[in-house]
C-alpha cells in the first residue's frame, strides 16, 4: 500500500513536468528597496519591453497648480516593445506602483491592449506633484514569471475641470488692434515607432491669423492657451512664438511638453490674445490630434 501510494505521487509529480505554473518574486508587503531595483526593460517572448507614464493632476478651471500632497494623481502607464514593433509578447499586469523617494503607493487601475501597446488607466493616486517627478513601476506576469518594469522621474502635468461650460461662450474670431483674428491649429501625437514614450502626449503649433490669412499686427500678442477636451482643460503659458518664414510670415506658439495623455481625440484650442489695452479670447473648435508615424 505505502509503494502503491509513492508510485501514485511519483507519477503526479511527474506528469507536472514541462508546465508552467506563474511564480512571483513579489511578497504581499513589496518595499521600496525592491521597486528601486526594478528593471527599466527586459525581454519576454523575443521583445524588450519597456514602460512610460503620462501623468496628471486635476484643479478647478482658474486655479493655479496644486500644492503637493492636495490632489490625486491620474494617468496611464504604457507598456511597448523598445524594438519599435507590433506588441506580441503576452503578458498581464499583476500590481502597479507610484514612487516617490522613499515613499510609494500601489494603484488599482483598468487594462487595455492595442497592437503597439498594453495600457494601464488610473485614477485617484497618491496625491503627489505637480512639482518634480515620480518613478512608475509595473509588475509584469508573462505565465512563467512575474517581474517588475520601471519608468523613472516621469513628469505630471495639470489639467482643470469645469472647462466645458466656461469656453462655450468664446468666438471663433475677435476683433483687436483693427484686425479680425482667428486660430488655425495644428496638433499630433506620436504613434509609432520612435514614440519615446509612446503614451499619446501631444504637440503642436497654433497661428493666430487675420480674416486676410495675414499675420496679426504688431503688439498683438498671446499671453495663455487653452486645450479643451470634454469638461477639462490643459492650460500653458510656457509657450514659444516663432514668425514663420519669410515667404509666409505668421504668430505662431508652439506647445511645451508635459501635456496630458489625450491623442488621439478631438479637442477645442482657446486663446487669450492681448494688444496691450484690452484682451480677449478666441476658440477654434474640433481640432483633432492626430497620429503620425515616425520611421
Amino acid at each position: 500500500m505505502r509503494r502503491a501510494a509513492c508510485l501514485v505521487l511519483f507519477l503526479a509529480v511527474l506528469s507536472g513536468c514541462g508546465t508552467s505554473t506563474p511564480t512571483s518574486p513579489l511578497s504581499s508587503s513589496v518595499t521600496v528597496a525592491e521597486l528601486e531595483a526594478a528593471a527599466l526593460s527586459f525581454t519576454t517572448g523575443g521583445q524588450n519591453l519597456s514602460v512610460r507614464a503620462a501623468l496628471s493632476t486635476a484643479v478647478a478651471l482658474g486655479q493655479s497648480a496644486p500644492v503637493d500632497g492636495s490632489v490625486a494623481l491620474d494617468g496611464t502607464l504604457v507598456v511597448f516593445p523598445v524594438e519599435q514593433s507590433a506588441l506580441t509578447a503576452q503578458v498581464t499586469a499583476t500590481r502597479a506602483w507610484i514612487v516617490r523617494g522613499s515613499a510609494f503607493q500601489e494603484i488599482s487601475f483598468t487594462t487595455r491592449r492595442d497592437a503597439a501597446t498594453y495600457s494601464l488607466d488610473f485614477t485617484n493616486g497618491p496625491k503627489w506633484g505637480p512639482s518634480g517627478a515620480v518613478d512608475v513601476v509595473v509588475a509584469l506576469d508573462d505565465g512563467t514569471t512575474t517581474r517588475l518594469l520601471r519608468a523613472a522621474s516621469q513628469p505630471i502635468a495639470t489639467v482643470q475641470t469645469g472647462a466645458a461650460a466656461a469656453f462655450a461662450s468664446v468666438p471663433s474670431s475677435v476683433s483687436l488692434a483693427g484686425a479680425t483674428l482667428t486660430l488655425s491649429s495644428f496638433l499630433s501625437f506620436n504613434y509609432c515607432c520612435n514614440s519615446i514614450p509612446p503614451v499619446n502626449l501631444f504637440s503642436g503649433s497654433i497661428t493666430v491669423i487675420t480674416d486676410a490669412g495675414s499675420a496679426p499686427p504688431a503688439g498683438v500678442r498671446a499671453t495663455q492657451i487653452w486645450i479643451v477636451l470634454s469638461d477639462r482643460a490643459w492650460t500653458t503659458t510656457g509657450f514659444s512664438v516663432s514668425s514663420g518664414t519669410t515667404q509666409a510670415p505668421a504668430y505662431r506658439l508652439g506647445l511645451p511638453s508635459a501635456t496630458p495623455a489625450w491623442g488621439p481625440a478631438t479637442v477645442d484650442v482657446v486663446v487669450a490674445l492681448t494688444d496691450g489695452v484690452s484682451t480677449v479670447m478666441v476658440r477654434q473648435t474640433g481640432i483633432k490630434i492626430f497620429p503620425t508615424y515616425s520611421v
